[in-house]
Protein backbone atom coordinates (compact mmCIF):
# COMPACT_ATOMS: atom_id res chain seq x y z
CA UNK A 1 0.00 0.00 0.00
CA UNK A 2 1.25 3.46 -0.85
CA UNK A 3 0.36 6.91 0.35
CA UNK A 4 0.51 10.25 -1.48
CA UNK A 5 2.86 12.85 -0.07
CA UNK A 6 2.85 16.61 -0.62
CA UNK A 7 4.81 16.45 -3.87
CA UNK A 8 2.18 14.14 -5.47
CA UNK A 9 4.51 11.14 -5.51
CA UNK A 10 3.62 7.81 -4.01
CA UNK A 11 5.59 6.69 -0.95
CA UNK A 12 5.52 3.10 0.29
CA UNK A 13 4.10 2.43 3.76
CA UNK A 14 6.56 -0.44 4.30
CA UNK A 15 9.82 -1.72 2.82
CA UNK A 16 11.37 -5.13 2.27
CA UNK A 17 14.66 -5.65 4.14
CA UNK A 18 16.84 -4.90 1.11
CA UNK A 19 15.04 -1.62 0.40
CA UNK A 20 15.01 -0.57 4.07
CA UNK A 21 18.74 -1.30 4.34
CA UNK A 22 19.41 0.78 1.24
CA UNK A 23 17.42 3.70 2.66
CA UNK A 24 19.37 3.50 5.92
CA UNK A 25 22.70 3.15 4.12
CA UNK A 26 23.53 -0.16 5.79
CA UNK A 27 23.78 -3.79 4.70
CA UNK A 28 20.94 -6.27 5.05
CA UNK A 29 23.06 -8.20 7.57
CA UNK A 30 23.42 -5.07 9.73
CA UNK A 31 19.68 -4.46 9.48
CA UNK A 32 18.97 -8.06 10.56
CA UNK A 33 21.29 -7.54 13.56
CA UNK A 34 19.38 -4.39 14.52
CA UNK A 35 16.13 -6.38 14.33
CA UNK A 36 17.61 -9.17 16.47
CA UNK A 37 18.76 -6.62 19.07
CA UNK A 38 15.26 -5.14 19.16
CA UNK A 39 16.34 -1.78 17.74
CA UNK A 40 13.97 -2.08 14.77
CA UNK A 41 10.60 -3.82 14.91
CA UNK A 42 9.66 -5.59 11.67
CA UNK A 43 6.24 -6.69 10.48
CA UNK A 44 5.81 -10.33 9.61
CA UNK A 45 2.19 -10.06 8.54
CA UNK A 46 2.91 -11.10 4.98
CA UNK A 47 5.23 -13.49 3.20
CA UNK A 48 8.18 -11.10 3.43
CA UNK A 49 9.59 -9.40 6.49
CA UNK A 50 8.67 -5.75 6.10
CA UNK A 51 9.64 -2.61 7.99
CA UNK A 52 7.15 0.23 8.10
CA UNK A 53 8.17 3.71 7.02
CA UNK A 54 7.10 4.95 10.47
CA UNK A 55 9.41 2.42 12.15
CA UNK A 56 12.35 3.56 10.01
CA UNK A 57 11.62 7.20 10.93
CA UNK A 58 11.35 6.27 14.62
CA UNK A 59 14.68 4.43 14.49
CA UNK A 60 16.42 7.30 12.72
CA UNK A 61 15.03 9.87 15.17
CA UNK A 62 16.07 7.76 18.16
CA UNK A 63 19.58 7.10 16.89
CA UNK A 64 20.09 10.67 15.71
CA UNK A 65 19.18 11.98 19.17
CA UNK A 66 21.62 9.51 20.77
CA UNK A 67 24.39 10.50 18.35
CA UNK A 68 23.89 14.21 18.94
CA UNK A 69 23.98 13.76 22.74
CA UNK A 70 27.24 11.81 22.63
CA UNK A 71 28.99 13.71 19.85
CA UNK A 72 30.88 16.20 22.09
CA UNK A 73 31.41 18.87 19.53
CA UNK A 74 31.38 16.63 16.47
CA UNK A 75 28.85 17.75 13.89
CA UNK A 76 26.49 15.03 12.67
CA UNK A 77 24.84 14.84 9.26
Amino acid sequence: MHIMNTSNTISPLAYKLKDAATLLGISVITLRRAITRGLIKPSRAFRHVMISADELKRFLNATTADTEKGARGITTL
